[in-house]
């Protein structure tokens, strides 16, 4: 069996333990989206930064890269979220694409016995200098075992407008635990150019605002050697738990 289908089947596994339900809010620091999504009428602002090294085999150069999103809760189980990127290899200023995504969980925490989620959406990103359309599903598996928190994610991107216009990505995140100081670490998979892994740390600020810091390595020659990125996140009406 390939290396990656091995990782992603034990992975598989881990979501499948015997746990109580409880499932943690917040998406993870690089994207991972969990099963919880924003209450009704709650809205955030998150500002990222990221810095990816340049690639192992030094086909592509370090850059910066920033993200603005706004989410909000449009009823207890439906959220919309949109994303705006600038910073690629070519220039840190340069527009890398951006997302409208609109995300359904199903029920409520511990109804089954993983939590499913399922979000579409239309996206635009930059790849080789040219900008590139597509319309992606997404499906979401969470489970808490104790304080842990395990999320998988797994998209099929139709691309508009090419032949070669399908593409699977995958990303895993473990969180640890549900309240103060959280630990976390992501898998991802997007592609022979963005496959890494991205250990971090989340800090609640004050009440409705939390930072994420982390720091990661690539794991095949054409992704970057290593990245780091900061989000800071602000929540405005949040009830709390």
């Amino acid at each position: 069996m390939p290396k990656n289908n091995t990782l992603m089947l034990a992975l598989l596994c881990a979501l499948i333990l015997p746990a109580t339900a409880t499932a943690h809010k917040e998406d993870y620091l690089d994207e991972t989206f969990v099963y919880q999504t924003m209450e009704e009428g709650v809205l955030a602002l998150e500002y990222r930064s990221r810095y990816f090294d340049r690639s192992k085999d030094r086909l592509t150069n370090n850059y910066w890269n920033n993200s603005l999103f706004v989410e909000y809760g449009l009823t207890e189980q439906t959220m919309f979220e949109v994303r705006s990127s600038w910073g690629t290899p070519e220039s840190d200023s340069e527009f890398a694409g951006g997302f409208a995504q609109l995300r359904h969980r199903f029920g409520e925490e511990g109804e089954y016995f993983i939590d499913p989620a399922v979000a579409i959406e239309y996206e635009s990103e930059r790849e080789n200098g040219k900008l590139s359309d597509a319309i992606t599903g997404v499906l979401v598996l969470s489970k808490d075992i104790g304080d842990f928190n395990m999320t998988l994610n797994y998209a099929k991107s139709y691309a508009l407008g090419s032949d070669d216009n399908l593409e699977n990505k995958k990303s895993f995140g473990v969180r640890y635990p549900r309240h103060g100081i959280r630990w976390s670490i992501e898998y991802k998979d997007l592609g022979k150019s963005k496959r890494y892994i991205l250990p971090a740390v989340q800090l609640a600020v004050s009440h409705g605002v939390s930072l994420k810091l982390g720091v990661g390595k690539g794991i095949n020659k054409q992704s970057p050697r290593y990245l780091a990125a900061a989000l800071l996140e602000i929540e405005f009406g949040e009830e709390g738990e």
